[in-house]
């Protein structure tokens, strides 16, 4: 079994969720222990030396631990396919998600998301990965504000509650009621 420490700032959300994600699906072989810290690292078997820094380094490192842990189809999936392609789109949206958070202009790149939406299920590739977990780490606090308005959003209501209800997601934050528009 794995000893994973992860050490992150309270605000590294997708980092919790990708953790919270990992634990849940591979729970025999990775033993996880979150860590406040001023900065995102992982700690392998308790070393002291960081394995990776950093949210897109540990993101990465997390998923390739588990993977070769307990070669977890999840993790593999979480990447995409593996290609160049794939794994280009991952890390963009796993950006995007970063920009989303600090944005000022959260209804314009809801606007962009939606839009995307509209003709794939998840973000990156053509089943749930990284960047979906990401994004919805950095969409949540936004549908979960009072003055969040569903309408024009049906596509990004359709895949909020797809990743809401994923194995392993689901039940981490508390449910919301989302309606269709």
């Amino acid at each position: 079994m794995a000893k994973i420490r992860l050490c992150c700032r309270p605000e590294d959300r997708e980092l919790h969720l990708l953790a919270s994600y990992v634990s849940r699906s591979a729970p025999s072989q990775v033993e996880l222990q979150l860590v406040p810290s001023s900065s995102p690292q992982l700690l392998v078997d308790s070393s002291s030396a960081a394995a990776a820094e950093g949210v897109q380094a540990v993101s990465r490192s997390l998923v390739g631990r588990c993977q070769s842990q307990c070669n977890a189809r999840q993790a593999v999936c979480l990447l995409g396919d593996g290609s160049a392609v794939q794994d280009a789109a991952v890390w963009q949206w796993c950006e995007f998600a970063q920009q989303l958070r600090t944005s000022s202009s959260k209804t314009t790149a809801l606007q962009q998301l939606n839009k995307w939406l509209s003709s794939r299920n998840f973000v990156a590739t053509e089943s749930f990965s990284l960047a979906d977990l990401f994004v919805y780490a950095a969409c949540y606090p936004i549908v979960a504000s009072s003055n969040f308005s569903f309408g024009g959003y049906r596509h990004f209501v359709r895949w909020f509650e797809q990743v809401h209800n994923t194995d392993g997601i689901r039940g981490l934050y508390p449910a919301l009621a989302l309606y269709r528009v």
